[in-house]
């Protein structure tokens, strides 16, 4: 094995330890402090995770009575098109 090859095998490892140490480091946190900051970082998420499920249902709500419309006007133009044929 040439001393590229070798340096590519072990260097993928050696990166992975480092990164999760950054992702999972203290970063200036105790651990208190840190259980605090993600458990109000939590908060935030559900309340905007709720804010966007309310924009969703009401654009449900709107395009529910849209095609309520369509379907009323679609019955209305079938009665006129029926009136049409009539005569």
């Amino acid at each position: 094995m040439d001393w590229l090859s070798l340096f590519i095998l072990l260097i993928c490892p050696i990166m992975m330890i480092f990164m999760m140490k950054g992702m999972h480091g203290s970063r200036g946190h105790t651990h208190e402090n840190k259980a605090a900051c993600c458990h109000g970082n939590e908060h935030h998420q559900n309340n905007e995770r709720n804010s966007e499920l309310d924009e969703i249902k009401e654009q449900n709500k709107k395009l529910a009575q849209e095609i309520d419309n369509l379907k009323k006007m679609q019955e209305v133009n079938e009665k006129q098109g029926r009136i049409m044929n009539e005569t």
